[in-house]
């Protein structure tokens, strides 16, 4: 494997693979626009700032562990948040949701330890109390799962509520959960979330977009998901570890992803039998295959799914 900047990407892909996304068809997809900061959130942000910065230097995080942890010590917490006052409506959050649950049983983990929080149920007080639940129900051995889909400035998550969750908060949740997490974001400028808690030692956090970039979605969820949790997991490309997904999938968007990995060697999250699941691809020897190394500014993808309109 190679580093490249904040990334790790797999370079030891094989020429089978390597064919079989080349013939792999491709739709333009809509990036989800970016929607306009709340007055006053920039003051509350370094409140949070110097609460997360005491937290670290109080109680470091963890030190790695290297066992495969029992099926008790797989524990998550996926938030998906569609529909928020003022904000155009984005389904694929929920086919996100949904899909990242069906990965997570695919390797083992039991349906009582995955704690979902939809729409309705994502309101500001559910999501940190969900993020206390996760650090309480996760042991030092275990392994835990943070994922979250939505709305989001380069600032803060919009909850269902009408009430935002600053990825300050976020940093100092997740600094609490001991063992070892795995943590994705599928929001617009998710890079912004690479935070001391959200990332560092024992961490593997997986990001759609750079702090200063849009996500693209679609009817059947984000881009990053489809390509790192539905391909790469659930379809077996790429299912042997967390990193192993991430540059299944960077290999096939090429864009703005970013992986923070603390993790020495690959976060395993379990078995590698998943259930399989047809994405309706045909071969389409003319489609031009997406760059390991480039960018992709109209988002193209290698899935025959019905863009979704831009969103907010």
């Amino acid at each position: 494997m190679q580093w490249i900047g904040k990334e790790r990407v797999l370079v030891a892909i094989s020429a089978s693979t390597l064919m079989a996304i080349a013939l792999l068809p491709s739709v333009p997809r809509t990036p989800v626009q970016a929607e306009v900061p709340s007055p006053g959130t920039a003051s509350v942000d370094v409140a949070f700032a110097a609460a997360a910065q005491a937290h670290a230097s109080s109680e470091p995080l963890p030190a790695p562990h290297h066992t495969r942890p029992s099926v008790t010590d797989r524990t998550a917490l996926i938030v998906a948040v569609a529909h928020t006052p003022g904000t155009t409506p984005i389904p694929g959050a929920i086919a996100d949701a949904e899909n990242i649950r069906t990965a997570l049983l695919g390797y083992g983990f039991r349906p009582q330890n995955i704690e979902m929080l939809i729409d309705a149920q994502a309101t500001r007080g559910a999501i940190l109390g969900g993020l206390d639940s996760l650090a309480a129900r996760t042991s030092s051995s275990g392994i835990a799962v943070f994922a979250i889909a939505g709305h989001s400035t380069s600032r803060s998550f919009a909850a269902f509520d009408g009430t935002r969750v600053s990825k300050y908060e976020f940093a100092a949740a997740l600094g609490r959960v001991r063992g070892r997490v795995w943590s994705l974001f599928a929001l617009c400028h998710a890079g912004a979330y690479d935070l001391p808690g959200t990332s560092g030692p024992g961490r593997v956090a997986t990001f759609s977009s750079s702090a200063s970039d849009v996500t693209f979605d679609g009817a059947g969820g984000s881009a990053f998901v489809e390509a790192m949790v539905v391909e790469g997991m659930i379809d077996q490309h790429a299912a042997s570890s967390v990193e192993a997904a991430y540059g299944y999938a960077r290999l096939l968007l090429g864009g703005t992803e970013i992986m923070d990995d603390g993790v020495p060697g690959e976060l395993v999250l379990g078995p590698t039998s998943q259930p399989g699941r047809s994405t309706n691809r045909t071969s389409n020897p003319a489609a031009p295959a997406p760059s390991p190394g480039g960018s992709d500014p109209h988002g193209t993808l290698p899935w025959g799914k019905i863009p979704l309109h831009a969103a907010s």
